[in-house]
């Protein structure tokens, strides 16, 4: 059901532009503290602003869960502590307020590569993220105008509109216009040549999609509904006879009055990178929940139509699981029907 030319010219270039962005971090100062951002609520968007008060503008914006070192603090003039943070992940630097930054006494043990398991791995190799929904800084949602479009208990239209796009298009088969979605427990078995690399990130999405969604999966099941094959691409038909070339990820799902029961996703191990591949996996594994077709419209979100590496969801897409798997959101449902029960819900 997927269909995205990969070409080796485009890969390369933005595989060079993704490290150098990756390689901007800067050395931090010896006494820099761990820490993680926390809220009351797991789907909170934290503001990372430009100075220590919610005057200054919202520059980058940060998860629950979030690992960040704290470089410096200052108290703000209305008697907030203030820390100068830098994201682990990706060096992304700002000021935090202290109520959503919790520290921690010391950094992450180091594990040993050859005795990692699932968890000990996504503990220690990644940065943990966590789901995100509607956008906010607690009790300064609208201290600043952080998000004006946004109803007081729903959706933007640019949500809603390119939930449309990507949840009700199909790129291969008949276009149904229908929303289509799991509804019973997801099992996983992974099939192949996984490096550890590959393990850790869907460790990582499967914990991803299971906060947003709140899907039950599992891993290494022994009765599988969705299977994951790490093969050469050369190698992809195989294993699924409705493989379009040049694909270097893959999947195929089925459903049952738009329920649906069974996928396959296919991630080449050749002629991509480990980042790469990272992405494959995401997109992939996403688009078979329901979301299953590709847009020009967002390149950092992992449904773009172009070729990118990005491995982390964007805030639009965190937001499209969340309102697809929505209980009001029915498979079989209409584009009218979803607009009723969304528009609804942000009344």
């Amino acid at each position: 059901m997927k269909m995205k030319l990969k070409l080796p010219l485009d890969r390369i270039v933005l595989s060079v532009a993704t490290s150098a962005i990756l390689g901007l971090g800067k050395a931090l100062p010896t006494f820099a503290r761990p820490a993680f951002l926390t809220a009351r609520e797991s789907t909170s968007q934290i503001n990372v602003r430009s100075g220590p008060s919610t005057l200054h503008d919202a520059l980058h914006h940060g998860l629950v869960g979030d690992r960040v070192d704290i470089l410096r603090e200052i108290r703000g003039s209305n008697g907030y502590i203030w820390y100068y943070v830098q994201f682990q992940r990706n060096g992304v630097q700002g000021w935090i307020r202290e109520d959503l930054v919790q520290r921690v006494d010391t950094a992450p043990e180091t594990v040993s590569r050859d005795h990692l398991s699932f968890e000990m791995a996504a503990q220690s190799f990644l940065t943990p993220d966590s789901s995100e929904g509607l956008s906010d800084d607690l009790a300064e949602l609208a201290d600043a105008g952080d998000s004006p479009e946004i109803n007081s208990k729903g959706f933007t239209t640019e949500q809603i509109d390119y939930f449309f796009e990507v949840a009700l298009g199909i790129e291969f088969g008949a276009n149904t216009s229908r929303v289509r979605k799991w509804e019973g427990p997801i099992r996983i078995r992974v099939h192949g040549r996984p490096t550890d690399a590959d393990l850790i990130a869907l460790q990582r999405v499967t914990e991803d999609i299971e906060r947003l969604t709140r899907l039950d999966i599992r891993l290494n099941a022994s009765d599988p509904n969705l299977e994951i094959y790490f093969v050469p691409e050369s190698e992809f038909h195989r294993y699924e006879p409705n493989y379009r070339p040049l694909n270097y990820g893959f999947f195929w799902t089925w459903w049952n009055n738009y329920t649906i029961e069974q996928a396959r996703i296919l991630i080449s191990t050749v002629e991509v990178n480990q980042q790469e591949r990272s992405h494959l996996l995401r997109e992939e594994l996403t688009q078979s929940l329901g979301l299953m077709a590709d847009s020009n419209r967002y390149q950092d979100s992992i449904f773009y139509q172009g070729w990118t590496s990005t491995a982390e969801y964007s805030s639009l897409d965190r937001v499209l699981l969340q309102m697809l798997y929505l209980p009001r959101i029915r498979p079989g449902m209409t584009r009218a029907e979803v607009m009723a029960e969304l528009f609804e819900f942000s009344g």
